[in-house]
């Protein structure tokens, strides 16, 4: 298995991190998401749990928008699990994410 390491949230805009994301998908490559952050910021009070959060919270680039960094987390996530254990994305669910039993795992990419 093969692992890319992308760092977003920088100079490279949204849009073409995400038709690269989409490129690893086709060739079956799972993504090692690395969020950008200044070595001279001090702070960092990233929180996933949260909706919404400013750059006052954290780093987010003039390219990105707070949006763009949960959504392309979201996305990266969802493709790993897909790689991963080898079904299609649009099969993805949060169940499957919450997968504890290797039984239902095969009735999934069964059906």
């Amino acid at each position: 298995m093969f692992v890319v390491f992308m760092i977003y949230n920088w100079d490279y805009k949204f849009e073409e991190l995400e038709n690269k994301r989409k490129k690893c998908y086709e060739w079956g490559v799972q993504i090692a998401d690395c969020r950008f952050r200044p070595l001279n910021q001090t702070f960092d009070r990233y929180n996933s749990r949260l909706k919404e959060q400013t750059s006052d919270d954290y780093y987010i680039s003039p390219f990105w928008a707070d949006k763009q960094v949960r959504t392309f987390r979201r996305n990266v996530r969802m493709q790993n699990i897909c790689i991963r254990y080898n079904i299609p994305l649009e099969r993805y669910s949060q169940e499957l994410e919450r997968l504890n039993c290797r039984k239902k795992l095969i009735e999934i990419t069964v059906t």
